[in-house]
């Protein structure tokens, strides 16, 4: 996940651990087995220079076709 999509997992964490959750809290309306869910999308383009910091670095070739096939090791 990107770093922005981790707010709704931060988010239910801190409630958790406020009690948020608890059965005492709500008089029984959490059921054993009822599910909550987190939204967790992104493609990481907003924080390009993470992605760019993870990302190994590029293999420079000549510009041919030769030079091509050889980098992909045909």
């Amino acid at each position: 996940m990107e770093p922005a999509s981790a707010a709704s997992v931060a988010g239910v964490a801190k409630l958790a651990r406020a009690g948020y959750f608890s059965r005492e809290r709500d008089a029984g309306a959490w059921q054993e087995g009822d599910a909550l869910v987190c939204i967790i999308t992104g493609h990481g383009l907003k924080d390009p220079d993470r992605a760019i910091k993870q990302a190994p670095e590029p293999i420079v070739i000549p510009p041919s076709f030769t030079a091509l096939v050889q980098a992909l090791g045909y």
